[in-house]
């Protein structure tokens, strides 16, 4: 029976697909038989079986056990995301009709930042609010002050909240010498004074310069628009 095997049954299973799916996939939404074997594992496991797991060749485990720890609350996600934040490496994901691939940092800080927010509007994913707490104020600054963070574990960290004064020189680096743009849309936003000259060249810069996107150069150009204003 499926619902007897033991843990390196599992973890073989998982690692012999090597995808992390959600509870649903497809465009039907059907159950994921996967994300079925994920659970049993959660379930079976002990500590120090997922601990080791945390080792394992397949990317797919590793992501599966880092779940499971922090479903389980024997680790706190922000000391599982500092493992893996400067990772490079991704893993095949699956979830409703999307297939992509993803650090393991951003599905580590993904599981918990969900369990943070509350979509007022069901039908608008856009528009959600966030309960914040000192473990995801742990993760963003862990994020902010990291080497080679995930680009979408950025722009979480600087759309969640506004920063106290102590953050401002990091900041300003991630948006003046790295030319991130949710540094720069931080910066137009909170950080303006003193940095208006520069976060003008900086975006002008940015759009002669970077790939950018309709809507992202859209939002660039609106925020210039903005500043020639001041």
């Amino acid at each position: 029976m499926t619902s007897c095997k033991d843990v390196p049954t599992l973890v073989d299973s998982i690692a012999k697909e090597n995808i992390v799916e959600c509870e649903v996939v497809g465009i039907t939404g059907s159950p994921s038989s996967i994300y079925k074997e994920f659970e049993r594992l959660k379930t079976n496991a002990s500590k120090e079986e997922l601990f080791q797991l945390m080792n394992h060749d397949s990317l797919a485990v590793v992501s599966y056990s880092s779940y499971a720890l922090i479903d389980r609350n024997i680790i706190a996600p922000s000391k599982l995301l500092e493992r893996f934040v400067n990772e490079e490496e991704n893993v095949s994901t699956f979830c409703g009709c999307i297939m992509s691939e993803e650090s393991i940092s951003s599905l580590i800080y993904h599981r918990y930042w969900n369990t943070r927010i509350e979509y007022p509007d069901d039908e608008d994913y856009e528009n959600y609010i966030i309960n914040d707490s000192k473990e995801l104020q742990k993760m963003d600054s862990l994020i902010l002050y990291s080497k080679k963070p995930d680009w979408i574990l950025l722009s979480r960290a600087f759309e969640n909240r506004i920063y106290s004064n102590e953050y401002n020189s990091k900041i300003e680096e991630w948006a003046f010498q790295k030319r991130d743009f949710y540094a720069l849309k931080y910066v137009f936003n909170n950080l303006l004074k003193g940095n208006k000259e520069n976060l003008e060249f900086l975006l002008n810069e940015y759009l002669a310069t970077e790939k950018v996107y309709p809507a992202r150069k859209e939002e660039i150009m609106g925020m210039l628009k903005n500043l020639q204003k001041l």
